[in-house]
């Protein structure tokens, strides 16, 4: 991940928000909603790791036991 990203990344966690991380950046919210988004939601290039997968997409050992009981 590019030293950008990370930036981006840390800026949206500390202040909570999109809009406010892209002012206090200087980027368009825009932006910054495009850097975040695909990382973070793992639609990322093929063949690279998504960092969040959905819970459907999760496998549970709990969830098969749960289902059976």
């Amino acid at each position: 991940m590019e030293l950008r990203l990370l930036v981006t990344f840390e800026k949206v966690a500390t202040v909570l928000s999109f809009t406010r991380a892209a002012t206090e950046l200087k980027y368009a919210q825009s932006s910054v909603t495009s850097q975040i988004l695909p990382q973070a939601l793992g639609s990322a290039r093929a063949g690279e790791t998504p960092i969040w997968r959905p819970p459907s997409a999760r496998s549970s050992s709990t969830g098969s036991a749960a289902a059976s009981a």
